[in-house]
């Protein structure tokens, strides 16, 4: 693999045809499909994002807060130069590498899986969780979707934001997939956090702009293991309450984002990616 050859340019609205306007909240309806995951009725353990700390509302010392902490980004690199490039196929290997090797059980969070899911090694390259990553592709459109409830839509509530409920208090799940028109259950997962999340990543832009016109993207941020779920990549099924995708390998949190405006951009290097910040 290639590594990125030179930093990004800076992003612009208007060279990319997108609004950048915040969009206001919306309300969820009952509708939404089961792989919100946590869709979830469970009573806040704090006020606000602002007071939820870094394990959640899991208890200290415990592997569920050592899980949720991982949530919050394993590793301190940003630079999308010094990111591995990977793609949806590599993704898609590595976990038939851990499927293969390590047998991991669901909700196993203990310190020492986590370690085996740091040393995994793909074609004599080490890539495994907290791998400082870059995954290009493009966001699974879903069009007649007003409340945005597939394609990049927030969760409703999980232990790592201390349950709260509010979009802007969740994660975004974002599904890229290689090509355009592709479905979820081909993607890999992307998750922007809401802690310090830039107002620009919003689902106006992700999901009503930058979906539905094919904009190719690019994520940058750590790999994690999101062993809470199971894999689920049948299309022809629907969902039983795992996300849709072939892996459980996710880029989480991101940390770095960037729209390819004119389709020519190479996944080499970061020629032409302009990024949103």
């Amino acid at each position: 693999m290639k590594k990125i050859l030179s930093l990004s340019l800076a992003y612009s609205c208007a060279s990319l045809a997108l609004s950048c306007t915040r969009t206001a909240v919306r309300s969820l309806s009952n509708e939404a499909p089961g792989e919100i995951l946590g869709d979830s009725s469970a009573t806040p353990c704090q006020s606000s994002l602002a007071s939820c700390p870094a394990n959640g509302c899991a208890a200290q010392p415990s592997d569920d807060a050592s899980f949720n902490q991982m949530k919050r980004g394993l590793s301190t690199a940003t630079d999308p130069s010094t990111a591995v490039p990977v793609t949806i196929d590599a993704l898609t290997r590595l976990q038939s590498v851990v499927d293969a090797q390590l047998h991991v059980a669901r909700r196993d969070f203990t310190a020492a899986t986590r370690a085996q899911l740091r040393n995994l090694t793909l074609n004599g390259q080490q890539l495994g969780e907290g791998t400082l990553v870059r995954l290009t592709g493009f966001i699974v459109r879903a069009d007649n979707d007003p409340q945005h409830h597939r394609g990049a839509h927030p969760n409703t509530g999980e232990s790592v934001n201390c349950n709260l409920h509010a979009p802007d208090d969740n994660d975004f799940h974002i599904p890229i997939v290689a090509n355009s028109g592709d479905k979820d259950c081909q993607s890999v997962t992307a998750e922007m956090i809401p802690q310090g999340r830039p107002a620009q990543w919003n689902l106006g832009l992700l999901h009503d702009q930058i979906a539905i016109q094919s904009k190719r993207v690019m994520v940058v941020g750590p790999l994690f293991y999101d062993n809470a779920h199971a894999v689920d990549s049948n299309c022809d099924t629907a969902s039983s309450g795992n996300p849709k995708r072939v892996t459980l390998f996710e880029v989480h949190p991101v940390q770095a984002f960037f729209v390819c405006p004119d389709g020519t951009c190479s996944d080499d290097n970061m020629a032409g990616w302009q990024q949103i910040q």
